[in-house]
């Protein structure tokens, strides 16, 4: 759980960060618009809004993702998951097996139950503004502008995010193997970073795209794609 709040702490700190960039950037393209002799309509605010919401979408679901994978990776090794608790083992004697695999069940239940509610709020929010942002594709009033510097916005952000989940995911892991297995099980933050790898590489994805880099496949002697 240490760092799914960890991600939390860092996702609260960037949006602070982010939310006078978002203001400075819908600024500056209205701006532009404005010297450029573009009307300057709804249609921009509109396409802002769309892409956060999106992008605070695509975090939850990651979020409740991560939560789902660890519940799965104890099934596959707890100890290695949730950790042991001392505690619990000196208080409870001979019994000792019998309450911790309650305990381990008890949490595994609750990363079950809050990976669904993130998942089920994500895919609400998300699938709405998805339809919102077709919707406005429709009518030519979407901002194409505004969902490139925003992706490559978020694309930095989880690049950062993941960056730090690699170096704890490394730090826990090699503390486990070399000082003690007693209190550190890398398995949770394994979820977590393995989750924010999925959403950084589309946000990176579409980031290059938008930055007019192209995606082209391989192709063999005979001509046909590879």
């Amino acid at each position: 759980m240490e760092a799914f709040f960890g991600v939390l702490a860092i996702l609260a700190i960037s949006l602070f960060a982010l939310v006078p960039a978002g203001f400075v950037l819908v600024g500056a393209f209205a701006y532009v618009r404005v010297q450029k002799g573009q009307p300057v309509d709804i249609g921009t605010g509109l396409s802002a809004y769309t892409v956060v919401l999106l992008g605070a979408s695509a975090l939850v679901l990651t979020l409740g993702v991560a939560r789902l994978l660890t519940a799965l990776m104890g099934e596959i090794d707890f100890d290695y998951t949730y950790g042991e608790s001392d505690a619990a083992d000196i208080r409870i004697g001979a019994n000792m097996n019998v309450v911790e695999l309650q305990e381990g069940d008890d949490r595994q239940d609750q990363d079950v139950a809050t990976g669904l509610a993130l998942v089920l709020c994500a895919g609400i929010a998300g699938g709405f503004h998805f339809w919102l942002r077709r919707y406005l594709k429709g009518r030519g009033s979407f901002d194409q502008g505004v969902e490139g510097a925003w992706d490559t916005l978020l694309a930095l952000l989880l690049g950062v995010i993941v960056l730090a989940l690699v170096a704890q995911v490394l730090d826990e892991t090699l503390s486990r193997a070399i000082v003690s297995e007693v209190g550190r099980s890398p398995g949770d933050t394994i979820a977590v970073m393995f989750s924010f790898v999925g959403v950084w590489l589309v946000y990176g994805y579409r980031a290059l795209k938008h930055l007019g880099v192209r995606f082209e496949r391989r192709q063999t002697s005979g001509g046909e794609p590879f």
